[in-house]
């Protein structure tokens, strides 16, 4: 019995409309350090510090401008880089830091697909043929960019510590690994379980980024 065109259009929307969801909430935790980041800078330069808050001991500017340098700097990463090494090859490094509860619940995890699946059985974020190379592709973009972030906060981090406002270093520290760490060490995860289970196609897709420069 062919099913009702009308009942899957509906379907697939509610199974999408599930992935919003839990995808914006993950994409809060990156949200609230940012706000984070922000507001500290805010004190560090002046407009928001209170007024019985005595000026960092440090010289906020370079350590500013050096956040910038860095985040730029990891835009520069090479695509050598983004080969998994034999280590990672093996998985139990990524396993033991905890990397498969993780993939459960971050942006497009098991636990969301699993939730999308109970509304349409047939939803996948990528159709068949692009499924792994798009997985591939998503991974490296979110990798790079949570690099610039991660540089950018240790510096901001480093500054708060020379400042010795030490509450503000170990938030900011604590918010980078979640936001930023974690979802780099992930992302390096799956590339890896992906090199075991298709390694002519990682390889492939991973040459052709080493030879574009990027």
């Amino acid at each position: 019995m062919q099913a009702d065109p009308a009942a899957q259009m509906a379907s697939r929307a509610a199974a999408e409309r599930i992935v919003k969801r839990y995808n914006n909430a993950m994409f809060a935790v990156v949200g609230a350090w940012v706000g984070v980041v922000v507001l500290f800078w805010s004190r560090a330069l002046g407009p928001l510090r209170p007024y019985d808050v005595a000026a960092p001991d440090t010289t906020v500017w370079l350590w500013l401008a050096l956040g910038t340098i860095l985040g730029a700097a990891a835009t520069w990463l090479p695509g050598a880089y983004y080969r998994p090494r034999a280590f990672e090859m093996r998985g139990r490094f990524y396993e033991g830091l905890g990397m498969k509860a993780l993939r459960s619940v971050i942006t497009d995890g098991d636990m969301i697909t699993r939730a999308a699946r109970r509304k349409d059985p047939s939803y996948r974020k990528y159709d068949f043929s692009d499924r792994l190379e798009g997985i591939l592709q998503a991974g490296v973009a979110s990798e790079k960019s949570h690099h610039v972030l991660w540089w950018f906060g240790v510096a901001t981090g480093a500054c708060a510590l020379a400042a010795d406002w030490t509450g503000w270093a170990i938030t900011l520290l604590a918010w980078n690994v979640l936001a930023n760490l974690l979802p780099m060490l992930l992302q390096r995860y799956t590339r890896a379980r992906l090199a075991r289970l298709k390694p002519e196609l990682v390889a492939g897709f991973l040459a052709s980024k080493v030879s574009a420069g990027s």
